[in-house]
């Protein structure tokens, strides 16, 4: 740890608005407490807002009304919610940057690279805490009982799904939401589209490019995460849509097509039904034992070893509602010479999702600061620790802040699982390529349904979304106030383009 006569001393107030339950911030005060002790003449202000614990509520509109006013009062905030936002800090700028509280490079004591994301103009805006995976959930009992195995390929999951169907049971849980029209769409997606990155990692002369990393790396679909090493240039993923480099009127995207409308006739019955009823819940269905499959991430791990145990402590439990032994598999592998590579998960992100309000260099040096204590061991540990003794800590994943000890129960969900290697990236966000809040987004999802509804078919579909896809880059850089003209030279730095 840097020594105190080192490090930079501070003054003035920050304001913390993150998203969460305003009467559970304990993790914070202790934080902010710690803090104090390192930089005493900075006053941090708690005003978490958004509803119940881990969820958003009326957050996202609330951010972007503070962001719009032009003198937005929060300093740090869960910049998830308003991805669209010009003016965050780039964290790249401080990833090599000695922690004053460590001593060591920041990116030593937070692996910044387990994140992929980037906004439009092509900064890190912001900083995730922990590191979820996406696994199939299967109720065993079922699967023994008519003698199933985990599939490991597609066809053997789509068999699977056929016996249980056929049994009289709901073979998935899933229903028309982000589980199947982004995670899913993203991980079979991404078993055609791996080469893709070639067209969006960095080159020699890019205001990114990195020699150090870019100048070595090589296109590898038999290592998993490949694909994370090379800087993305987002300008690149831009021209190449829209100059035909990158299409979706292709045989492999009419394939991936079929392969989404094959798994829709295994879910609910009102698989398309956006506003469901009482107790339709995906996991509901799973823990009543009528589906026998559930996709979800590593935060129901604890929740599920509770839930069983609730049932098996309740007497009065029968039928479905009793404790059933479960277990998880990978996503299954699809097969067929049009795949290029097997199938990873979503290792995406979760916790805080920390940015920084950029409104001047001297509050931009104190919130930085401040992050840096934050998340690094001396001050994560903190946050921790205050979280744990107000029964308030629940991680949805691993976390990915290096040197912080949790309790081994939460330790212990991590063998579970296995890092495979994370689909979710640019290339593949297929119904996210548009802005935030565009009607194009919907318009996207739309052709999806008109195929599982046998209204146009998968060749239909996938010329429509090449026609999605070409007018979501011309949209995006019009929000962002950048001519089509810096297509031609994905080389600029794009935020020098940003709209004021």
């Amino acid at each position: 740890m840097a020594h105190a006569a080192e490090r930079p001393r501070y003054s003035g107030s920050i304001v913390i608005a993150t998203v969460g339950d305003p009467t559970q911030t304990a993790g914070l005060r202790a934080l902010a407490k710690a803090y104090k002790q390192f930089q005493p003449d900075v006053d941090i202000k708690i005003e978490v807002t958004g509803g119940s614990v881990g969820g958003s509520d009326n957050y996202p509109t609330w951010l972007s009304t503070q962001l719009a006013s032009g003198k937005p009062r929060p300093d740090i905030v869960s910049g998830n919610y308003c991805v669209g936002y010009a003016h965050y800090v780039n964290f790249d700028y401080y990833r090599r940057c000695v922690n004053p509280y460590t001593g060591n490079r920041w990116d030593q004591d937070l692996d910044f690279d387990f994140s992929v994301f980037r906004t439009t103009l092509g900064i890190r805006s912001m900083l995730p805490t922990q590191a979820v995976h996406i696994m199939w959930f299967y109720n065993v009992d079922m699967f023994e009982r008519l003698g199933l195995s985990p599939p490991k390929t597609w066809p053997e999951f789509m068999d699977v799904c056929a016996k249980i169907q056929a049994a009289g049971k709901i073979p998935t849980t899933l229903r028309f939401d982000s589980r199947y029209y982004q995670w899913l769409a993203e991980i079979l997606w991404d078993q055609y589209s791996r080469p893709h990155i070639e067209h969006l990692r960095a080159q020699p002369g890019d205001w990114c490019f990195n020699p150090e990393t870019d100048g070595v790396w090589k296109y590898d679909p038999a290592d998993p995460f490949n694909s994370a090493l090379p800087t993305l240039n987002l300008m690149r993923l831009e021209r190449a849509i829209h100059k035909g480099i990158i299409r979706y009127d292709t045989p492999e995207f009419v394939e991936f097509l079929e392969r989404m409308k094959e798994i829709a006739r295994y879910t609910p019955p009102d698989f398309l039904v956006e506003q469901a009823g009482a107790g339709a819940d995906p996991y509901s269905l799973f823990v009543r034992q009528d589906a026998a499959i559930h996709l979800d991430g590593t935060w129901l791990l604890p929740q599920i070893d509770e839930d069983m145990e609730d049932l098996r402590n309740h007497k009065g439990a029968s039928g479905p509602l009793r404790a059933f032994r479960w277990a998880t598999f990978e996503p299954p592998s699809l097969t067929g010479p049009l795949v290029k590579a097997p199938a990873r998960s979503i290792e995406s992100s979760a916790g805080a999702y920390v940015s920084i309000v950029a409104k001047n260099q001297p509050q931009i040096d104190r919130c930085v600061d401040f992050v840096m204590f934050w998340l690094s061991a001396p001050g994560h540990q903190a946050f921790i620790d205050g979280s744990i003794a107000e029964k308030e800590f629940r991680p949805a994943g691993k976390l990915m802040v290096r040197g912080v000890k949790i309790p081994e129960k939460y330790e212990r969900m991590n063998a579970v699982y296995a890092m495979i290697g994370n689909a979710e990236n640019d290339v593949n966000r297929l119904f996210g390529l548009a802005p935030q809040g565009s009607r194009l987004t919907q318009d996207a999802r739309q052709i999806l349904v008109q195929i599982i509804q046998g209204r146009i078919d998968c060749e239909e579909g996938a010329k429509r979304f090449q026609a999605f896809a070409e007018a979501s880059v011309e949209e995006a850089l019009r929000k962002n106030g950048m001519p089509m003209s810096l297509l031609d030279h994905p080389e600029a730095d794009p935020s020098l383009y940003k709209a004021e």
